[in-house]
Formats: C-alpha cells, sequence, structure tokens
C-alpha cells in the first residue's frame, strides 16, 4: 500500500504530527474544545508533535502579540506546555523541500517543510491556505487536516 493509501485507511492510527501555530494557540490558550482529543493524546504520549527552532520562534512571536495580553509568567507557562508537549526535530539539510507545493503565506511553508522532513502522518492547522494543499501533500506522504476532523479524530490512538 502506498503511503497516501495509508493515510487514507481509517484504520491507519496517527503517530506522528506537525502542529501550526494557530492551533497550538487553539490548544494551550484557549483551551479550545475541538482541540480536546488531540490534547489528550499529546499529553498522554500517544502522539508525537515535532518542532523544531523555526516554528518554537514562530509561537513565542505570536504569544507576544497585544491582543492575547500575555504576562511574560503566562507566556512562560505556555511556552513551558508547548516544549512539554512537542519534540524538537533536528534539520537535515536533503534539498527534498524543493518538492512541496508552496503555501500562499510564507509564514506557514514552515509546517509544510517540518512536517515533510519529520516524517509525520499529519500536519494539524486551521489556516485555509494550509488545508487548501492537502490534497498535494498527500502525494509527499502527509496529509493537512483541521485538530476536529473526523479522518483526524477517528485515527488518535486510543489509552
Amino acid at each position: 500500500m502506498s503511503e497516501p493509501e495509508r493515510l487514507m485507511t481509517a484504520s491507519a492510527c496517527i503517530a506522528k504530527v506537525v502542529i501550526d501555530t494557530q492551533t497550538w494557540i487553539d490548544l494551550l490558550h484557549f483551551g479550545d474544545p475541538r482541540c480536546e482529543p488531540l490534547a489528550g493524546a499529546l499529553q498522554a504520549r500517544r502522539v508525537t508533535a515535532f518542532r523544531d527552532d523555526a516554528t518554537k520562534r514562530e509561537l513565542i512571536r505570536v504569544l507576544g502579540y497585544a491582543p492575547f495580553a500575555l504576562s511574560d509568567t503566562a507566556r512562560a507557562a505556555l511556552l513551558q506546555r508547548f516544549m512539554a508537549l512537542s519534540h524538537d526535530w533536528s534539520p537535515s539539510v536533503d534539498g527534498s523541500a524543493a518538492r512541496l507545493p508552496r503555501c500562499r503565506d510564507p509564514d506557514d511553508q514552515m509546517f509544510l517543510e517540518l512536517a515533510h522532513r519529520s516524517g509525520v502522518d499529519v500536519l494539524i492547522s486551521r489556516d485555509k491556505a494550509l488545508l487548501a494543499l492537502d490534497r498535494r501533500c498527500r502525494k509527499l506522504g502527509f496529509a493537512v487536516l483541521r485538530a476536529d476532523d473526523a479522518q483526524l479524530l477517528n485515527r488518535l490512538p486510543l489509552g
């Protein structure tokens, strides 16, 4: 079975993910109920979320936005939870990022690159520009889904 076919198989469990900044904010700051199954799987270590330096810097930058009105202590606590729930992926230079589709938002390209490099099953996002690339990304071995997408929820490993 090819990788794209495996991704479409409902019985295949999702074990590795990349999560974009918006979804991390929904999960860590807002406690969005649509992220609860994912949060539970991450906390129970049934799913591994990867981060790299670029995605970590992006989260730090966004947490500093005025609308969040987070104190230094609150930002540090959110970042600590992010670090506890995700795993570092060291970059490898293999040139394969050139095969990736281009996201309309250049700030989101880093998530596609990390998902591809780290060999995850799914990039979790609610960004329309990333979600629009799902079909093309499946040909490269990973899906792009929302945290509340049934394809994701039905394949999260149960305890």
